[in-house]
């Protein structure tokens, strides 16, 4: 199954930006580090992360690629069920 999810704010520009459609794959087998996936965070609602690290001890660590994004300590360790699905294609906002 798929989804479109609608990026806000720039923690991963200049990758996406505010405005951006990410098309989503919810069934995947693994997840491997430098994949970018779509959160349900505890602390911070449903954001765009890419993965950092993946431990079967730990579970996902993630990351933004904008400096001013939330950092991988503050964000923490999330479980495998938090991840809402797997970007697989990103569709540009339009110029205006």
């Amino acid at each position: 199954m798929f989804s479109l999810f609608q990026v806000e704010g720039d923690s991963m520009s200049p990758a996406y930006s505010s405005g951006d459609y990410l098309l989503l794959r919810h069934f995947f087998r693994r997840l491997k580090v430098g994949e970018r996936v779509v959160v349900d965070h505890a602390v911070y609602g449903l954001i765009v992360k890419e993965i950092a690290d993946v431990s079967p001890e730990q579970g996902i660590k993630l990351t933004g690629t904008n400096a001013a994004s939330v950092s991988s300590e503050k964000m923490g360790w999330c479980e495998q069920k938090q991840i809402v699905g797997k970007v697989v294609c990103l569709f540009k906002k339009s110029p205006q």
